[in-house]
This record gives structure tokens, C-alpha cells and sequence, in this order.
């Protein structure tokens, strides 16, 4: 029996219900909590099922450090635009790059400029503005972008783990969001 149907959720095409996106993050939550699973495997069971490939569509993952998102989203075939200001992570994002997977090393915002990054003993918690348990003391200079400023088209779905800079990232994309059609923000610290 698949963990959908033992919880008897009903997922509907992420392209008819962009809400179900945003509601995904917490029944997530719900569901590694009841059922001790892993975060990635649920994800990537979840979008290898539920997340139909798009022709010419693409997914912007903003704040993509290690993520699996990033590669799960490109193997069902979105173009994938991965933004991850963090030296380590950054890294090894570029390192095992699909075709179809294209990565930056900028922060996404509101304003362009350059910003401190927090950096910490795990790089999932560096931050543009909490210095949160584990801050190892050491920050460094990154570029921040509006998501704006890329000018993405064709946006299938927008996934915001910046650890608690999701509010200037969507203040930053306004334009990017009136033609998408899903956003997935995890809510920082």
C-alpha cells in the first residue's frame, strides 16, 4: 500500500490546484512526524507521482542547498533553475548538474546588491539574517538578485527554502509569480 493511500490523501495535478503546493509542505510535515519517513524519499515519491512533466516548463528552487527537490523536479523534465548563495552547497550543485539544471550562486531578494551570509555548521541553516544554533562565527559576501531579473518564463512551480528571507525573495519575484502556476515556501526559523 503507497503512503498516499494510507493517509487517504487526495493529490490533484499541481498545474489545476496551485494551492496544493503550499499545503504540501505542511501534510509533509504531518506525514514524516506520523510516520517516521524520510523528508526526501516522500518528496521525491511525491513528485516522480504527482508532478506531471511539463513541455518547456521550468521550476526555480530558491535557496536549493543539497536539496533533492533540484534533481527530482529536472528528472521529470522542467528546466531547473537553482539559486544557492552558500559556497559548499553551491558547489556541489554544479558538480552533479543535470542538462537540464542550471545553478547560480547568487541570493535571491528583493533589491539587487550584495548581502552577509550567515554561514553555519550545517549549510541547510545559513542565513542572509538569523544567526541561528550552530552559527559558526563566519560570514561571507554573496550577490543578491530579484528573481525578477531573470526574466524566467513558462514557470511550472517555485519552491522557497531561504531560512526566513522568503518574504524579500517573493517581494523580488512579483512579476515572476502573476505567471507561474504553483509556489512552495518552507517557513523559516
Amino acid at each position: 500500500m503507497d503512503l498516499f493511500e494510507k493517509i487517504k490523501v487526495h493529490v490533484r495535478d499541481l498545474s489545476k490546484n496551485p494551492s496544493l503546493s503550499f499545503a504540501f509542505n505542511r501534510l509533509l510535515t504531518i506525514i514524516l512526524r506520523r510516520f517516521s519517513f524520510s523528508k526526501h524519499l516522500v518528496g521525491e515519491r511525491f513528485i516522480s507521482r504527482y508532478m506531471k512533466p511539463l513541455n518547456n516548463g521550468c521550476f526555480v528552487d530558491a535557496g536549493a542547498n543539497f536539496e533533492v527537490w533540484t534533481f527530482f523536479v529536472a528528472r521529470v523534465g522542467y528546466e531547473d533553475y537553482a539559486f544557492e548563495p552558500s559556497p559548499r552547497p553551491y558547489r556541489f550543485l554544479t558538480e552533479n548538474a543535470l542538462p537540464n539544471v542550471h545553478v547560480f550562486n547568487v541570493a535571491l531578494g528583493d533589491v539587487e546588491g550584495e548581502a552577509e551570509l550567515k554561514l553555519h555548521e550545517r549549510s541547510e541553516y545559513d542565513s542572509l539574517i538569523y544567526e541561528n544554533v550552530g552559527f559558526s562565527g563566519k560570514t561571507v559576501k554573496v550577490k543578491v538578485r530579484t528573481l525578477d531579473s531573470f526574466k524566467l518564463e513558462s514557470i511550472g512551480l517555485i519552491k522557497i527554502d531561504t531560512e526566513g528571507f522568503e518574504l524579500p525573495v517573493l517581494l523580488g519575484a512579483r512579476e515572476t509569480i502573476f505567471k507561474m502556476e504553483a509556489a512552495h515556501c518552507s517557513r523559516g526559523p
